[in-house]
């Protein structure tokens, strides 16, 4: 369900649901080996029907799902009630690993990840990111079992910036920052986000325009469309204006305000009362020109 190769969705595959070679795809890249989409397969996220058919029919091929909580590469949609637990029923099911890709949502969102707020936790966990408050730095947690096998070396976990004294003594200063800053600083964020969505959304009624706000705690996606709710990537483009919503984006940025890629938005810490006015000012004046 997470793109880590490349290609796009194969909505006409009838049993190998490989990644499909497509000019839409933002992972494309020249030099890729010619077999290279055929070593993994492609589903769409909070399809659990599409999973429980894959594994019936290939779980004894498969090692690892790697997956995002909420799909914020894909517009910031939620997942559906019950999905993420019939995931991990079904991974247990056939014998294969559930690794949640946490590379935006790990100590941004909480201190425990998105899972966390889920209640779903995973065998593996893919961290970067907010993770070291900026530096490079990256981490991947789980199961002692699955570790013991870097311990035998019966997996190499080799690389020439592992334990990087700087980074590692940023990551340790940036956690310890928010677990000293406790719930109330996860508070006062999310309170400073709720205000921001709702700015933008006020901001775009005044526009005569309709806007819906996807996400959860440390990053949302703004779209330009009254649709709710909306569970996948595939809803999300179906409805949404992506036009207006390019040339929103290209407003704010005059503005002095940079969105990032897919109409996300990303929250500080250091994010303030007067931001998040200043950002809503700027909104609304670029709403009016859209």
């Amino acid at each position: 369900m997470d793109n880590v190769i490349g290609g796009v969705v194969n909505s006409a595959a009838n049993d190998l649901p490989y990644p499909l070679i497509s000019d839409s795809d933002p992972f494309y890249t020249e030099g890729r080996a010619e077999h290279t989409l055929e070593e993994s397969f492609l589903i769409p996220w909070n399809d659990i029907g599409a999973l429980r058919t894959l594994l019936e029919n290939h779980g004894n091929k498969i090692a690892v799902l790697i997956m995002e909580v909420f799909n914020s590469n894909g517009g910031g949609a939620s997942p559906r009630p019950g999905y993420l637990e019939a995931v991990q029923q079904l991974c247990k099911q056939y014998g294969v690993l559930l690794c949640f890709d946490e590379i935006i949502t790990g100590f941004r969102t909480a201190i425990g990840g998105a899972q966390s707020i889920v209640g779903v936790t995973p065998d593996l966990t893919i961290f970067g990111k907010a993770i070291a408050g900026g530096m490079p730095l990256a981490a991947i947690a789980g199961r002692k079992d699955i570790f013991d096998l870097f311990r035998q070396n019966k997996v190499i976990g080799a690389g020439t910036f592992n334990a990087f004294p700087v980074s590692m003594a940023a990551g340790l200063a940036t956690i310890r920052m928010l677990e000293n800053g406790g719930l109330e600083l996860y508070a006062r964020r999310n309170n400073l986000q709720a205000k921001l969505e709702s700015g933008l959304r006020k901001a775009a009624h005044a526009a005569g325009h309709d806007l819906v706000t996807l996400g959860l705690p440390g990053n949302f996606c703004t779209h330009f469309t009254a649709r709710e709710p909306m569970w996948t990537s595939a809803e999300i483009s179906a409805n949404a204006d992506a036009g207006k919503a390019m040339r929103f984006r290209q407003g704010l940025r005059e503005q002095g305000v940079l969105q990032g890629l897919g109409s996300r938005w990303f929250v500080s810490f250091a994010l303030t009362d007067e931001d998040v006015e200043a950002t809503v000012d700027a909104a609304a004046r670029a709403m009016e020109r859209i």
